[in-house]
């Protein structure tokens, strides 16, 4: 069965998942398609919505938040495509059509910090990105990890931010989610998890498990979550 879908998706202009054109449907997908071949099956950011409303702040200007959106779009823009050139040990920065100071320089400190952990973990492989679908007894859903990174047998998965909101325990959520999709998937076990923040004190948030209580209110709750 198929679980990386990275080079069979992509997302419109609602961020939903859509089976590319002139891609055969996996048949583990059968069932979730619907009109314009849009997947119709919760994803990681729908589903941290559905399980943490109190964080959204509805008294925030809606330029604000649109400008956060744009400038999370424009340098995860930039890493990913960093990642996808890197030739040697280091990453280097692609800034792309950015001309933004604000942008290029906040996506400068997420490729040094990158290196510096690249170095310290002695990380042979690097991945940004990544789709994968989670099909299970106890839920269904679909989600896309920014980096995962490989030494030898090791696996470490990490999340980008760009804003100054340190929501600790819907961070931790998402990276469960990202662990448990991937594992799945690949069937690979990983050995840490990472917020990545170079706004906030703590550039690098570790993951610290959510409890089996809040684990099990979180895949309930994916069955109730509608999309389409």
């Amino acid at each position: 069965m198929i679980y990386d879908l990275t080079d069979i998706v992509l997302r419109d202009e609602n961020y939903n998942y859509v089976i590319k054109n002139d891609i055969e449907v996996p048949i583990n997908l059968k069932n979730f398609i619907v009109e314009d071949n849009k997947i119709n099956l919760p994803f990681v950011s729908v589903i941290l919505e559905h399980n943490y409303p109190y964080l959204h702040n509805k008294f925030v200007k809606k330029e604000i938040v649109e400008n956060s959106i744009k400038q999370g779009i424009c340098v995860h823009n930039m890493i990913s495509q960093s990642i996808k050139e890197r030739n040697d040990f280091k990453l280097n920065l692609n800034i792309l059509d950015c001309k933004n100071t604000n942008h290029i320089n906040i996506a400068k400190r997420i490729i040094t910090e990158l290196n510096s952990f690249i170095y310290k973990y002695n990380i042979d492989q690097i991945y940004s990105e990544r789709t994968y679908l989670y099909l299970g007894y106890d839920c269904n859903y679909l989600g896309t990890i920014d980096i995962i990174l490989k030494s030898k047998d090791t696996y470490y998965i990490m999340d980008i931010k760009t804003s100054r909101s340190n929501f600790v325990d819907k961070y931790n959520a998402q990276l469960f989610l990202y662990k448990k999709i991937f594992e799945n998937a690949s069937k690979k076990i990983v050995e840490n998890c990472f917020i990545l923040n170079p706004r906030e004190d703590r550039v690098f948030m570790e993951y610290v498990p959510i409890s089996k209580k809040e684990q099990t209110r979180i895949i309930s709750s994916i069955k109730n979550i509608k999309i389409m």
